[in-house]
């Protein structure tokens, strides 16, 4: 596979556990990731800023969308059933919980 099939297409991974930086300063998460699955954690670990515990929960059993998020116990963005989380500049390791769910109406 050529350098920009690899960007066009990213690897099955990325695409089912649904994390990404983009632009450098912003995590998106939003998986699609099997109903029956009860959730995932993933490190992630930024050039400029520390680390990220990424921890996803599926509740109910219906992984069809980011319901909420929480970056370090306060509430973040979602967007369009996708969280958005700013990078920080900071040396730190910081938690975010994700929690998915049935889509909105």
């Amino acid at each position: 596979m050529s350098d920009f099939g690899r960007l066009v297409d990213p690897p099955a991974h990325t695409r089912l556990l649904g994390v990404r930086v983009v632009n450098g300063d912003t995590i998106l998460v939003a998986p699609r990731m099997p109903d029956a699955w009860p959730g995932f954690t993933v490190r992630l670990r930024t050039p400029h800023a520390g680390e990220y515990e990424i921890v996803v929960t599926n509740p109910s059993g219906r992984a069809e969308e980011v319901r909420s998020v929480s970056v370090d116990g306060a509430p973040g963005t979602v967007v369009s059933g996708e969280a958005r989380i700013l990078v920080g500049r900071e040396r730190a390791c910081r938690r975010i919980d994700v929690v998915l769910g049935a889509a909105r109406a």
